[in-house]
């Protein structure tokens, strides 16, 4: 039979990010806990953990198993509060203070205590000062921070990281232009959250990883986050924001991500307590539920939590804090649980090793009987529940057509294309994702090339690709398309222009100037194989010299292709270089604009799907890709799915829209490899012009 102690010290470490750093929370020895771990894993004849001296990362067996570890843990603290009277009403008075940033979380706390537990009194106040928190009398506070907070006197939990980004309102873009890189910020009036008070520097790291480390010197700085918010939105300057804040705002172009796929320093999100032994039943409610909410409320794409809390209507006593764990394929390093002594009501044998106390003990064989229950394989088959989709399009239609198809769920999880490979990035060494879609076969190349994608897949169905399909698909198999448009068509009002446009040269004409806009190719997705594909076709001098025509010209650069549709219906602008997509359901819905499909053809992108290389749900995500290469299921996109679905079909049997593109058209696609590898310079070089 396992021995129960086991168990509890391999959440543990697994909490605590591996053996050295638990050795040091829970003042024991490594060889003792390296020693129980390895027993442990004789015992279940399984590798728990993958070691090395970088790094300390669950096996998938070993992520199985700790959810296990952590029923068995949860269940003994719940039976000795039991035992112990934690079933009584928390009642008392408890004072809480909360940074700007989390304002929202004030009203929520105070309905969800006001409604469990009548017995508990708060006083809540928003402040952002980091002056010593104990002296002014709070119970739990909620920081953000850079660096350590300076009271030594509280407890402190670190509960999560978020980047900094720099933004500005769109007005203000359009007056100042865009920073071509970070360096440029030092021309640029600088509006900063500083929580530091002497920030000096910022430190800039890109999607590739690339850091570049530039002065900080705002004009307006503050750590009251709601001011600075303020003053970006009544247009001060660039905003240099926690990236949570302003996640939305960026979404739905209230804010401008003026250095798209660069975020800055990060700063702390942290949960202070008084440095009580026992603090009182009321204080450990409001704490942990707090907690609970600030994990909650923001996104898991721009705050990086530590540690994840169950969803649950929680007493605090039947779940001590100190175990809870996020089970992920590479257990949390650092921060929440530095220095923690073991809990003083735990047992220490004459070797240092953490024993049960009483209840726990009484209580174990039959939660042990109970977890056995469960079933644990040593060889992985998918690891329960939905698969995760990142997608730039189709997001409101997929899931629950995808369930009634197939009986499988799937989370999506939407972002532009700038953010969903900020984000794919990010989570480069630990991903949470299982399959994407994404809007230009260039990006998906890319990610292949990073080894992100996983290569010679055998779909059931491939035979359905039609002869788009099979000329779009890379021959590794690390991607499947599934549906192409035209990355820029030249989309007109016909009331407004008196000569229409052939092509994309004739808008050089002063008759256009300040009239021509288009996406801007660093954001958004379909924008960026547009541009790449107009300097692989007309050759790099060429295109350098057109394009900085029309920059001569006054042409303005919208973030995404919707921004570009809406200038173009209000007459803002009178010519613009629009997705087929976006252009053709404008005219549908009976806007007054004509489209001019370029003889030679149309710039072209392909949208694809691909499986996360080191996913944990392969058979499902193989469906999901087969789901889409069926001709029903691009049916039910092109019908449902509003300007996405006005796409070409890649499989034989889908049909076309009558509202779309005529029958015949022409596209042309860059090679996805030319576009990849000068990706970054066409950007810059863009960037660089938009901004003169």
């Amino acid at each position: 039979m396992l021995d129960l102690n086991d168990l509890r010290l391999f959440s543990l470490i697994a909490e605590h990010g591996g053996i050295a750093r638990a050795s040091r929370a829970l003042n024991l020895p490594k060889s003792t806990l390296s020693r129980r771990l390895s027993g442990l894993e004789t015992q279940l004849k399984s590798m728990l953990v993958e070691r090395n001296n970088d790094s300390f990362t669950l096996t998938d067996f070993g992520h199985r198993f700790l959810l296990h570890c952590q029923e068995v843990a949860s269940a003994g603290y719940a039976a000795e509060a039991s035992f112990l009277g934690g079933n009584r009403e928390p009642v008392g008075d408890v004072r809480v203070s909360l940074s700007s940033a989390f304002r929202t979380c004030a009203g929520n706390l105070a309905c969800d205590i006001a409604r469990r537990h009548a017995g508990i009194n708060m006083s809540l106040e928003i402040a952002d000062r980091h002056d010593d928190q104990a002296r002014g009398g709070f119970d739990v506070t909620i920081r953000l921070h850079r660096g350590q907070l300076q009271d030594s006197l509280l407890k402190q939990k670190r509960i999560g990281t978020t980047a900094l980004r720099a933004v500005a309102v769109p007005q203000w873009v359009r007056r100042k232009g865009l920073p071509s890189c970070p360096e440029s910020l030092v021309h640029f009036d600088l509006v900063a959250f500083d929580p530091g008070r002497d920030w000096k520097n910022l430190c800039f790291r890109s999607t590739g990883q690339t850091t570049t480390e530039v002065a900080h010197s705002p004009r307006i700085r503050s750590h009251d986050l709601d001011l600075i918010l303020d003053a970006v939105r009544a247009g001060a300057g660039i905003g240099i924001v926690p990236d949570f804040v302003c996640a939305s705002m960026i979404a739905d172009g209230r804010l401008v991500d003026v250095l798209p796929g660069w975020m800055a320093d990060e700063v702390a999100i942290s949960l202070l307590t008084q440095s009580v032994s026992f603090p009182g039943a009321a204080v450990r409610e409001v704490a942990t539920s707090l907690e609970i909410m600030v994990k909650e409320s923001f996104s898991v794409s721009t705050a990086r939590f530590n540690l994840a809390v169950p969803k649950t209507e929680l007493l605090v006593p039947t779940l001590h804090p100190d175990i809870r764990t996020q089970p992920s394929y590479t257990a949390p390093k650092g921060g929440a649980y530095e220095g923690i002594r073991p809990r003083r009501d735990a047992s220490i044998d004459p070797e240092g090793e953490v024993l049960m106390n009483p209840i726990f003990k009484v209580a174990g064989a039959a939660i042990l009987g109970a977890a056995s229950l469960f079933s644990m394989p040593a060889h992985a088959d998918d690891t329960p529940g939905p698969i995760v989709l990142y997608t730039n399009d189709f997001e409101n239609v997929l899931k629950d057509r995808f369930k009634a198809d197939t009986g499988r769920d799937v989370d999506v999880v939407q972002m532009s294309g700038g953010e969903l490979l900020a984000r794919i990035a990010a989570e480069a060494a630990n991903p949470q994702w299982d399959a994407v879609i994404f809007n230009g076969s260039n990006a998906l190349f890319s990610l292949a090339e990073q080894g992100q994608l996983k290569r010679m897949m055998e779909p059931r169905n491939l035979g359905n690709l039609n002869e788009i399909g099979k000329a779009q698909m890379p021959e590794d198999k690390s991607w499947f398309p599934i549906g192409m448009a035209a990355s820029c068509v030249l989309a007109f009002r016909s009331d407004l222009v008196s000569n229409a446009p052939t092509g994309f040269e004739d808008l050089l004409d002063a008759a256009y100037s300040g009239k021509v806009g288009m996406a801007d190719p660093a954001v958004a997705a379909p924008a960026y194989p547009c541009v790449a594909q107009l300097f692989y076709s007309m050759g790099e001098d060429k295109a350098r010299q057109m394009f900085s025509g029309l920059f001569e010209n006054g042409l303005r650069v919208f973030r995404t292709n919707g921004p570009v549709g809406k200038a173009l219906t209000s007459g803002d602008i009178s010519v613009a270089l629009l997705t087929s997509q976006v252009a053709y359901s404008l005219k549908a819905g009976g806007a007054p604009i004509s489209i001019v499909w370029p003889k030679d053809g149309a710039p072209a992108s392909v949208r694809g799907v691909g499986v996360q290389a080191k996913t944990k749900r392969p058979e499902a995500s193989q469906a999901f890709v087969e789901w889409l290469l069926e001709p029903g299921t691009q049916k039910h996109l092109q019908d449902s799915a509003g300007a996405d679905g006005l796409f070409e079909p890649t499989v034989t049997g889908a049909g076309r829209r009558a509202d779309g593109p005529p029958e015949g058209a022409v596209y042309n696609v860059a090679p996805p490899a030319f576009a990849a590898s000068n990706e970054e310079a066409i950007k810059t070089w863009f960037a660089d012009q938009a901004v003169r």
